[in-house]
């Protein structure tokens, strides 16, 4: 009889662990499609503690969230009122939903699906090693954050460091599929050791989570060096569930979608006339739902071809949730190309003999430098366009530590030069954020660019790029002579030539 209660009991906990797996829904279910529309998007709320008022007005504080669509992150700053409360909510109920969070020193990735409540001790998050009770989680989101931190932390950060050898493969590498495999194992046998310690239901979104960042990585390389994969991993790819909204999620998706778009070894989307036809290509590969969710994947951040697109996909989804998604891209970037060009129009005269920001002087390489330390985005747009009136302005958003930022910057010089007799202006805009003015300089004198350097407070740096759309480094903004912007005008500096800039001369 006790063997007999011990085996059921057994059968018994298997059975909810199995089952809580079994129940996680991703985006490309059916039924994904019900909770979307049934379930509140997730609020979070927030106190500072042990800090004063000046001290609330000063401190740095924003989140960036992942999103469903190309864009893939958004950044925002979060007020703070006197008391030091902070609300956010999410414009849709995601699964999952990664959220990085800056309060201060600290930075956390969290996931969030209903409600969560953070406490923020100011004076521990103002230190240089903040300790692990600055800040403080509650709600039904909580044990989901423990878990996945906790896995970061396992047995010296072993984790990370399998991601981040995945990451240094180079995708044209002869030994790539070997080496990513056994990376592949490494984390299995990282799993296998975790689960002995931490039993909970939330393994399989730890092992989801790594699978859609290997499969991104598997696709990334098939496309660069034009190889079939074999059918048992091509139908494991298509196959994959996404049940986190993070960025190895969305990574996966849009990888997936470009593989489909470009690769030999399918029917070339790329080659079809319209975005129609790719939206039917689209379905004959992959099938509803899942088709609905990579179609989010094209859109692009041109107003007037993201309207004429929406006419075209919308009819053929067949998933509500990826309509609303796809109808609020292009709200967010029709006000935002609305709200750029109403500043311009309202741009007053200023003392053209000034820079924008504060003159530190000009390197013998011709690179003239300046910082900006406080300056909101309409001041720095009409400071902009009265500056360098009748011209094209080329807006280059990088960073020190960006590598693709360094990776594109000679094909900007290059292209610089060649523009050197047209009325176009190129503007480089480094973020203060995770750099210094002496790397600033240090990396400008290095790559010999020459031009106009601004060394811009990360605030500002935001607020011009959630303006544009822009939620990475590198990003490219263009602006006719008429002081348009002009959406997608640059995606790299390696792929734009000097007959792309020449006619927005006209």
């Amino acid at each position: 009889m006790r063997n007999l209660l011990l085996l059921l009991l057994g059968l018994w906990i298997n059975s909810g662990y199995s089952q809580t797996e079994v129940n996680q829904t991703s985006v490309t279910d059916y039924s994904f499609n019900s909770e979307f529309l049934k379930n509140k998007p997730a609020t979070i709320k927030g106190q500072i503690i042990n800090s004063t008022a000046t001290e609330l007005s000063k401190i740095q504080l924003f989140y960036i969230l992942v999103l469903p669509s190309a864009r893939y992150q958004e950044k925002k700053f979060i007020k703070v009122n006197n008391a030091g409360i902070f609300n956010i909510t999410l414009a849709n109920a995601l699964p999952n939903q990664q959220i990085f969070l800056r309060i201060g020193n600290y930075y956390q990735a969290i996931y969030v699906n209903k409600n969560l409540t953070i406490k923020v001790d100011f004076l521990k998050v103002q230190k240089k090693s903040v300790p692990a009770d600055a800040v403080k989680f509650d709600g039904p989101d909580v044990d989901l954050i423990n878990f996945m931190s906790s896995a970061n932390l396992f047995n010296d950060h072993i984790k990370s460091r399998i991601l981040e050898k995945m990451s240094d493969l180079k995708i044209s590498d002869s030994q790539y599929l070997a080496k990513i495999e056994a990376l592949l194992y490494e984390f299995k046998e990282f799993q296998k050791a975790f689960k002995k310690q931490s039993y909970s239901k939330y393994h399989l979104l730890l092992e989801n989570e790594f699978l859609s960042e290997y499969y991104a990585n598997l696709l990334n390389h098939f496309l660069y060096t034009d190889r079939k994969p074999g059918r048992e991993i091509w139908d494991k790819i298509k196959s994959h569930k996404v049940y986190l909204t993070s960025n190895s999620g969305m990574a996966f998706l849009n990888s997936l979608y470009k593989f489909a778009k470009y690769s030999n070894h399918l029917i070339k989307l790329a080659d079809k006339e319209t975005t129609l036809s790719e939206a039917r290509q689209l379905e004959k590969i992959f099938g509803h739902p899942y088709a609905d969710v990579l179609k989010i994947q094209m859109v692009n951040d041109d107003p007037v071809e993201f309207k004429n697109m929406i006419k075209d996909i919308l009819p053929t989804i067949k998933s509500p949730w990826c309509k609303i998604v796809i109808q609020q891209e292009y709200d967010t970037l029709a006000n935002r190309l609305n709200k750029v060009n109403d500043i311009v129009k309202q741009i007053k005269g200023v003392d053209s003999d000034k820079v924008i920001g504060t003159a530190i002087g000009e390197l013998p390489i011709g690179a003239k430098l300046s910082v900006i330390k406080s300056m909101n985005s309409g001041d720095f747009l009409t400071k902009l366009k009265t500056l360098y009136a009748n011209k094209v302005i080329v807006l280059d958003f990088w960073a020190t530590w960006c590598g693709g930022c360094i990776q594109d910057m000679p094909a900007g010089i290059a292209l610089k030069k060649k523009a050197n007799d047209l009325p176009i202006e190129f503007i480089y805009i480094c973020t203060s954020s995770g750099s210094t003015m002496d790397k600033w300089k240090n990396k400008i004198i290095e790559m010999k660019i020459s031009g106009t350097h601004i060394f811009v407070d990360e605030k500002l740096v935001t607020e011009l790029m959630t303006l544009f759309g822009k939620s990475a480094f590198p990003s490219y903004i263009v602006f006719n002579k008429a002081g348009k912007i002009i959406p997608g005008a640059i995606k790299f500096m390696g792929t734009t030539t000097i007959q792309d800039l020449q006619k927005y001369c006209e």
